[in-house]
């Protein structure tokens, strides 16, 4: 078999596992955990199993950071403190060299990056990007109609997970564009429904 051919097929049995209309018990415990470390445990964490993506608002975002989103959902966290919104979290994947990357971004109620973490890395060099010292560059980052994200302009780059660090990347910023193409009230009576 040819590599490139192996390649695809690697994809698609990685998709096959993640495209499920339910995450699978260890990528749902893990996101969570994650979310529980990034809020107190007074917060209450709402999971919405997927959210279908607007096909506009997904163009919008795709044509920005020129990277196309690998499924036609995103998994949904709205986290609430005892009287407010405190943030919420969206679970995606992003293709890597052969595989796909599943990652979680956590954001403030003002769609400001809080956090960004590797939920599962399938491939097998490249695995830099899990850092969280490389990671903790996208802390702060809010979309902005001028500006896009990029590998080596506000992200550094990393030796030996150039392809993974670029898909990261992209996938924040696209993720980022396509949530502030929605309103927050909008992506929450979507993911109500």
């Amino acid at each position: 078999m040819r590599k490139p051919a192996l390649h695809r097929v690697l994809l698609i049995i990685g998709l096959f596992t993640i495209t499920s209309r339910h995450l699978t018990a260890g990528i749902q415990a893990e996101a969570e955990a994650v979310i529980q470390s990034v809020f107190n445990k007074e917060h209450h964490i709402i999971q919405f199993d997927p959210l279908a993506l607007s096909p506009a608002e997904r163009h919008q975002a795709e044509t920005k950071t020129g990277q196309r989103f690998i499924l036609d959902q995103i998994y949904l966290w709205i986290i609430y403190d005892s009287t407010a919104l405190a943030g919420i979290a969206v679970l995606d994947n992003v293709r890597g060299k052969a595989q796909p990357i599943t990652y979680l971004v956590v954001y403030t109620p003002d769609l400001v990056v809080k956090q960004v973490h590797i939920i599962k890395y399938r491939e097998q060099i490249g695995g830099a990007v899990q850092n969280q010292r490389w990671l903790g560059q996208f802390s702060g980052y809010r979309d902005q109609a001028n500006e896009t994200l990029s590998l080596g302009g506000a992200i550094d780059g990393i030796t030996g997970a150039t392809i993974s660090a670029d898909a990261i990347t992209r996938g924040v910023a696209r993720m980022t564009a396509y949530l502030n193409a929605l309103n927050f009230n909008e992506i929450i009576h979507r993911a109500e429904k």
